[in-house]
């Protein structure tokens, strides 16, 4: 129980900061606009959904650790947990590096779909999410957990990129017997991607976790068309805080880039040759953030 209102006060703040980034608002085609409880929807249905993860799109890491978390709210903990050894480090700097201090919000997200299925059973199911209200689904196989969701706005956002008629989608999948998550943002209009998000998080056999973040838009934040691309390649431990940061202007018709268990100098390669430009690496020693721009 304590955990479960820790995540409620989590998500709490984390759409706060959605919010004022000019995030995603509540209004949305699916929500139930009657229904005023506060309370999730738990529905088990037998239809399939389409999100689905292919043996090909697993990262070939060598496991040591075969007792990966159970649960999406389990694995974030433990992600999160080695990422606070170095928060100091990182928020020492005399000027922010915000995609690091925000890498992860989608994962953080992530574990309000198993409130729709609390007792973590096998199958699908589908409700109301926290907060937002949108209507999504959570499906369990085992060890693999897929969920998402998918909406048209019918009001504008607080964002001008945020327009009626633009279709919202989430999808995610979370491997537990491999120690691996996914998760994909993603806004279209007439039919074509507008912004994309794509979060890939790999447990390593140390302990720790290699991560992807890449994101491209059509648009700058004031909705002027403007293509801009972001990468960050993570390497995090209880010993380790290694990152590359790209950039490029192809926007969300972007390349995505594998993620494999990478030397910093072999993934500044694999970037490079995705279309992306170097701006920056750095890593923490003995408890300082050190980094090179280029």
């Amino acid at each position: 129980m304590k955990r479960f209102f820790s995540f409620i006060i989590l998500t709490i703040i984390m759409t706060i900061l959605v919010v004022g980034c000019g995030g995603q608002t509540e209004d949305t085609s699916i929500k139930d606009q009657d229904n005023q409880t506060q309370e999730p929807v738990q529905e088990e249905v037998d239809v399939q959904t389409e999100t689905s993860v292919s043996e090909s799109a697993i990262p070939l890491l060598s496991q040591e650790n075969s007792e990966n978390a159970g649960t999406i709210q389990e694995f974030y903990d433990e992600f999160n947990a080695i990422q606070s050894i170095h928060e100091e480090a990182i928020n020492s700097l005399d000027y922010p590096i915000i995609e690091l201090a925000t890498f992860g919000l989608e994962f953080a997200f992530a574990p309000m779909y198993e409130i729709l299925n609390m007792e973590n059973k096998n199958g699908t199911f589908e409700g109301e999410l926290i907060l937002s209200g949108d209507k999504g689904y959570i499906t369990k196989t085992n060890d693999i957990i897929e969920f998402g969701k998918d909406y048209i706005r019918e009001e504008p956002g607080i964002s001008p990129n945020d327009k009626v008629g633009d279709e919202v989608v989430e999808k995610g999948a979370y491997q537990a017997d491999k120690g691996y998550i996914e998760i994909e943002n993603s806004t279209s209009r007439a039919d074509s991607p507008i912004y994309k998000c794509n979060f890939k998080l790999q447990r390593t056999k140390d302990g720790g976790f290699v991560g992807l973040r890449q994101s491209g838009s059509n648009f700058d934040l004031r909705g002027n068309d403007s293509r801009r691309n972001d990468v960050l390649f993570l390497i995090t431990s209880e010993n380790k805080y290694e990152f590359v940061l790209a950039n490029g202007d192809t926007g969300a018709n972007y390349e995505l880039v594998d993620l494999k268990d990478y030397s910093l100098e072999q993934a500044k390669d694999v970037i490079t040759q995705a279309g992306f430009k170097i701006d920056m690496t750095g890593e923490i020693k003995n408890g300082v953030l050190n980094v090179e721009n280029y």
